[in-house]
Order: structure tokens, then sequence, then C-alpha cells
């Protein structure tokens, strides 16, 4: 027989686990951003500077990979997005040659192109995590932008693609150009700064906002080439 005292024992205890629920929920929560703020944490201690060098060459190739300019002492892995990688004087790039992105995911944290290597070719997509710094006028090949609050510095080079993945931020420093068929896709904050952005086509991938202050130029006509992938999405012209 079931007693008033049984259903009072059961209802106590239905009404901890309901108690519960939300703390186990928060203590989850609590141990799995402790856990993310470790690794980001091991990422800054191991982060190290590259310096590219010996010409034209794969990522994945650490006989590039010195651990300064113009170098003989080499990395034992290629750059992961904890890492600076830096393409200067000491390179050994001169007009035409290419540096492949040949990984599967190929990735850093900045990525900085010094003066003097116009025309070199950068072929295949890198995922980065910081500042693209351009002081040379190259060919990209595309480039998934992940930064929170970052800058992209073009230097008049010309990029195949440009992605700003979900939450990015970046703000532009020099037009942005792209090759006939290509284009910007945005899924973060992109803020022009009165630059122009001369792109095929511009792809809307979630509720944030391209935000222009000067002008978009569309290579390719009609309009529909602007495309929105979101359910909402806002765009500003200033």
């Amino acid at each position: 027989m079931v007693t008033d005292s049984d259903n009072s024992k059961n209802n106590n205890f239905k009404n901890e686990n309901v108690m519960e629920a939300p703390f186990l929920k928060r203590l989850k929560w609590t141990l799995i951003a402790a856990w993310l703020l470790y690794v980001l944490s091991l990422n800054k201690a191991n982060a190290a500077d590259y310096y590219w060098v010996g010409g034209t060459g794969n990522w994945s190739d650490v006989s590039h990979w010195a651990t300064t300019s113009g170098g003989t002492t080499f990395h034992t892995l290629p750059p992961g997005v904890g890492d600076d990688v830096y393409f200067d004087i000491n390179a050994s790039l001169t007009n035409g040659d290419s540096v492949y992105f040949n990984l599967a995911i190929n990735s850093c944290l900045n990525f900085t192109c010094s003066a003097g290597l116009d025309s070199v070719i950068f072929f295949g997509d890198l995922n980065i995590y910081g500042d693209l710094s351009l002081y040379s006028q190259v060919f990209w090949g595309g480039s998934n932008l992940k930064g929170t609050n970052n800058k992209l510095r073009t230097a008049n080079s010309v990029f195949s693609f440009v992605s700003l993945e979900i939450g990015s931020n970046y703000s532009l420093i020099g037009d942005l150009n792209t090759t006939l068929t290509g284009g910007v896709g945005s899924g973060g904050k992109f803020v022009s700064n009165s630059y122009s952005i001369n792109t095929s086509f511009v792809n809307f991938l979630t509720v944030y906002a391209i935000l222009v202050n000067q002008q978009l130029i569309l290579k390719q006509l009609p309009i529909t080439h602007m495309r929105c992938l979101a359910t909402v999405a806002i765009w500003i012209v200033r």
C-alpha cells in the first residue's frame, strides 16, 4: 500500500532532481569553458614564428619553415592555428613563384607578406585566425577569416575568394579585389573603412551584415549575384 508518506518522499525526490538539473547544466558548461581556456592557453604558450625560405614550395614542407628570417634552423611541423607566419625578402620568392596551401586544413594565426614580393601566387585555402597583412600585390587563392577583431590588409592584391566565418569581425585596409568569378562570403561583420569591394558576387551566410562605408562594385550583372543564404540579413551602404 502506498502511503501519503511514500508519496511525499517521491515528490521530494522529483523536486530534488528538478533542482539539480540546472546546476548540472551550469557545471557542465563551466567545465567545458575551463577546458577550452586551457587548450587556448596551451596554443598560446606553444605559439611560434614561422618564416618562409627557399622559394616555391608546399605549405606542408617543413624545409621551407625557418625559425628566423632567412635562417637555417627549421620547424618540425607546419604552422598551426596559434602560429604567426611571415613571408619577407628572405623568402627567395620572385615574380610568378608559387606557394601551395596543400594540406587538407592549412591554418595560422597572423599572416604577413612583406613588401618586395609582388606577383607571388598563393594557391589553395588558408584558415586565418588573426590578421591577414599583405604589403605586396599578390594573387591569393582563398581565405577563411576566423578572427574576432582583426584586419584585412590587401595592398591591391587579387583574391579568388574571401570568406568571413560565422562570428568573425574584420576591418578592411585597402581595396578588396576578387577575380572575375570570385566573391565574398560573409558570416561575420566586415567594415570596409571607405575602401571599395570589387567583386562578382556576395553571399550572406548569417544574420550578420557586411558594413560598407563607400561602395560595392559587382563585376557581373544582374544584381542577382548578391545572394542571401540567411533568413535575415542587412545591407548598409554609407
